[in-house]
């Protein structure tokens, strides 16, 4: 199968799965994008322009975000907020993210639970090629 109609075929799925996860999500204590960030924290101290790249957003809607997860004691930065600060992880937001990522596997597992073995066989089988198209997996 050539890549345009395979694309084409899995482009309305990756959306589903998108909105799927948003929905499932809403009730938790963190947004989609506050996790990300949480998640790519524990990897290192990181700029706040670092940061926006990574979640694809300008960097001022960044600072918005980073300064209500300062508000709520889960990251801190290393100096005022002004270009070439960092911001890291803190305790408190390491155990956010930690309650968090339980609940988000939680809810998927409820999902997956549907499944027969051979579904769920096939869905590790296809880890690997998800990881060829978007990279590695983050925490």
């Amino acid at each position: 199968m050539e890549p345009g109609g395979l694309a084409a075929e899995w482009r309305p799925r990756f959306l589903r799965i998108s909105q799927a996860m948003r929905r499932d999500t809403q009730g938790l204590a963190v947004t989609i994008t506050q996790g990300a960030v949480l998640s790519l924290l524990r990897g290192g101290p990181r700029s706040v322009g670092e940061l926006a790249r990574a979640e694809g957003i300008r960097p001022p809607s960044m600072t918005q975000i980073i300064n209500r997860m300062v508000e709520l004691g889960w990251v801190a930065r290393s100096g005022p907020a002004v270009r070439g600060s960092h911001v890291e992880i803190t305790e408190l937001g390491n155990k956010v993210w930690a309650d968090v990522t339980r609940e988000r596997v939680a809810l998927l597992a409820e999902r997956m639970d549907a499944l027969s073995d051979g579904d769920r066989r096939t869905l590790r089988a296809a880890l690997p090629v998800l990881d060829k198209l978007f990279g590695p997996p983050i925490s």
